[in-house]
């Protein structure tokens, strides 16, 4: 079950998997994510670690965060950039 905090996070990850599966059915391929910023809830899913991990990482400067409006955005291209240099 999701709080009212998260349904805005939800329905953004709801209509970018709805976008990807509708390009999916008419045959073209999806290369680049829908959405640039994702909000900490959907990163912690996307690498399935918990939110204090998040924290973590953007305490020691693994990551970096962005604020907009009181609420914590991260950029997935440096996220994916990030993964892919610590392999």
């Amino acid at each position: 079950m999701i709080t009212f905090n998260e349904i805005p996070a939800a329905i953004s990850q709801l209509q970018a998997d709805l976008k990807e599966l509708i390009a999916y059915i008419k045959g073209s391929e999806v290369s680049e994510p829908t959405s640039e910023f994702i909000t900490r809830h959907e990163l912690a899913a996307m690498l399935k670690v918990n939110l204090s991990t998040i924290h973590n990482w953007v305490k020691t400067k693994r990551i970096k965060k962005y604020c907009l409006g009181g609420r914590v955005y991260f950029n997935r291209k440096e996220i994916l950039a990030y993964l892919n240099k610590t392999k």
